[in-house]
C-alpha cells in the first residue's frame, strides 16, 4: 500500500509526494487531522511492519519444509493437532500467523510472495468461518485459489468447533453412553451460546445498520437465524 500527501501552494501549483513508512506523523502534521486518521494510519502502518517481517521470515525457510500455512490465529496448536490428523507432515511443516481475520488480503500478499520465491512449496491459508455466508467465503477464497493457494476454512466457527464433534469424540473411545456424549455437547453450545449470539449479531451489524433504526426487530431475526444455523 502506498500513500501520497496532495497539496497546492500559493501559486496554486498541486504537489504530489509518497509517504514513506517513517514519515505519518510529517503527514499528520501537515495535514491536521491528526485526532481522525492516526488510528487508521496506524493500523495500516503496523500490518505493512507484520507483512514485510512475515516476507523475511518466510524468506529463509529451511529447505525441508514443503507446507507453509498461514493462520489467523495467533495460537496455532489446535490448528498443529487438526492438520497432523489430517496427514500433515508437521516436520515438513511450518505455521505462520497474518495477524487476524482483518488480515486477509494479507495473507494472500505473503502468498504471493512465497510463491515467488518457492513456485514448488505448498500453501493453505486458513480463515475461521464464524459467521461468514457462502458467498462471503467464496469472495476470500477465490484470489487465493487463482494465485494456486489453497484455501482452508472450518466447518463451523472456528478450528475448535471440529473437536466438538459427535462421530469424533466417539471415535476416542472415551467410554460414554451416546446419550451423555450428546448432552455433553448440548451443555458445551449452550454454554457458549450468549457469547456467540453477541458475536453473530456484531458481524451482521458490521454489513449494515437494520432499516429505520429497527434494531430489536433485527435481532430478534438474527437470534432467529442463530438458532436456524445451529
Amino acid at each position: 500500500i502506498k500513500k501520497y500527501y496532495v497539496s497546492k501552494n500559493a501559486e496554486l501549483c498541486t504537489g504530489v509526494k509518497e509517504i514513506t513508512l517513517n514519515e505519518n506523523v510529517e503527514l499528520h502534521e501537515q495535514m491536521g487531522l491528526l485526532p481522525l486518521i492516526t488510528p487508521y494510519l496506524q493500523s495500516i502502518y503496523e500490518a505493512q511492519l507484520k507483512i514485510a517481517d512475515l516476507e523475511g521470515r518466510l524468506e529463509n525457510l529451511p529447505p525441508k519444509i514443503k507446507c507453509c500455512v498461514l493462520t489467523e490465529d495467533a495460537d496455532s496448536d489446535a490448528l498443529r493437532v487438526l492438520l497432523k490428523s489430517n496427514g500433515f507432515d508437521l516436520r515438513k511443516t511450518e505455521i505462520f500467523s497474518y495477524g487476524g481475520k482483518s488480515q486477509i488480503k494479507g495473507a494472500l500478499t505473503l502468498g504471493k510472495y512465497l510463491k515467488e520465491k518457492n513456485p514448488n512449496i505448498h500453501l493453505v491459508v486458513h480463515r475461521d468461518r464464524d459467521y461468514l455466508t457462502d458467498e462471503d467465503i467464496l469472495e476470500i477464497s477465490e484470489p487465493l485459489i487463482k494465485n494456486h493457494i489453497k484455501f482452508f476454512c472450518t466447518k463451523g466457527v472456528d478450528v475448535e468447533s471440529h473437536f466438538l464433534n459427535f462421530d469424533h469424540l466417539k471415535n476416542l473411545n472415551l467410554g460414554i453412553a451416546d446419550d451423555e456424549l450428546l448432552k455433553f455437547l448440548d451443555e458445551a453450545t449452550d454454554s457458549a451460546m450468549k457469547d456467540s449470539v453477541g458475536k453473530f449479531i456484531d458481524y451482521q451489524f458490521s454489513k449494515g445498520k437494520p432499516d429505520q433504526g429497527a434494531y430489536a426487530q433485527a435481532i430478534s431475526k438474527i437470534e432467529d437465524m442463530y438458532r436456524d444455523w445451529e
